[in-house]
């Protein structure tokens, strides 16, 4: 997992000018040479979970085993995201799907998950603005959609955040507070 944490100390000041009610664009760039960042369009909520397994181990020197080393074996994250632009490429994410050469025809499970690069760039209003960078994430197949509903629809998304080569392997958040960032595209 790589070295020890930084905590800010000195430099974190306390206060309500830290919440936030978060908002922002989530693009996705598909893998693959050429590929261009798309605006996914309304996004109501996304997460990113970090997930860790540890190996704990038990001295039996005495009477009652007792703890004395915990150490990660396994590290992975996941990603969930609300879509509620239902257009065929935004369906075709969550369902697997391929969409035909007239971009009118999604063939639901074509593929079990598609993937490429998540970015989400902060445009609230309240706290500080944050972009979120994953660089590869697999989008599964197996999202529910109600295709009924008396509510606005929506198409609920799940990736496996999978590791990336360079130096944040698992993503990276940046804050763009005071500028917002030069890179194009959610790679």
């Amino acid at each position: 997992m790589g070295g020890r944490p930084h905590f800010y100390g000195e430099h974190a000041v306390a206060g309500t000018d830290n919440y936030s009610i978060l908002k922002g664009i989530v693009s996705f760039t598909p893998a693959g040479t050429g590929a261009t960042a798309r605006d996914l369009g309304n996004c109501t909520a996304l997460t990113y979970q970090p997930s860790v397994e540890y190996l704990d181990h038990y001295s039996s020197r005495s009477g009652v085993k007792a703890k004395d080393k915990s150490v990660a074996s396994q590290v992975g994250a996941t990603v969930a995201f609300t879509l509620d632009e239902f257009t065929l490429e935004n369906l075709a994410l969550g369902l697997g799907g391929i969409l035909d050469a007239s971009k009118k025809v999604l063939t639901i499970l074509g593929t079990d998950g598609v993937e490429g690069a998540l970015k989400v760039v902060g445009t609230n209003d309240v706290g500080r603005r944050l972009q979120l960078d994953v660089p590869s994430v697999k989008l599964k197949a197996g999202s529910s959609v109600g295709f009924i509903t008396d509510e606005w629809a929506e198409i609920e998304i799940e990736g496996e955040v999978q590791r990336a080569d360079g130096a944040f392997p698992w993503g990276k958040i940046t804050d763009i507070t005071d500028g917002l960032p030069t890179e194009g595209g959610a790679g």
